[in-house]
């Protein structure tokens, strides 16, 4: 991991995974598993029943890296000082594809964050008003895109 540009106003961020969620998720995660009894779990991993309650009882969580915008450009950015400055982060390649496992106790107090997800900001923002807006940004919100670092 490259280390954090000092002038980047974001830090690193990590986005949790939902249970039953795969790099291949468009559709909703299948409700119920074709397994039987209640005490046995399946071993597939897009199953969100038996997987909703493996990771339930796990001590981990998995997550993708969110790299804040001047450490993922390693400090030159082509817009520097507008919008995609201050609140775009990119969303490692690695762990977007194979999500990284977290003990839950590492991150369990630390501060949360809301991240919106999408590839524009016209996309993302679509249906909210300019207040809501607005509030978005104030509270350190963030857009992402996929990248690949090397």
């Amino acid at each position: 991991m490259d280390k954090r540009e000092p002038d980047d106003p974001s830090p690193y961020l990590l986005a949790i995974w939902a249970p039953g969620e795969t790099a291949n998720s468009i559709e909703p995660p299948q409700r119920r598993c074709g397994s039987q009894d209640s005490t046995d779990m399946c071993n597939d991993k897009t199953c969100f029943s038996c997987n909703s309650i493996r990771e339930a009882n796990s001590q981990t969580v998995r997550g993708t890296l969110l790299i804040p915008c001047r450490t993922a450009t390693r400090g030159s950015f082509p817009l520097n000082g507008t919008y995609f400055q201050v609140n775009e982060l990119f969303a490692d390649h690695a762990s977007s594809v194979q999500p990284i496992d977290i003990p839950r106790a590492w991150i369990w107090n630390l501060p949360r964050r809301t991240v919106y997800f999408g590839t524009s900001v016209s996309s993302i923002f679509k249906g909210l008003s300019t207040p809501e807006i607005q509030h978005c940004f104030w509270r350190g919100m963030h857009t992402t895109l996929e990248c690949l670092f090397y």
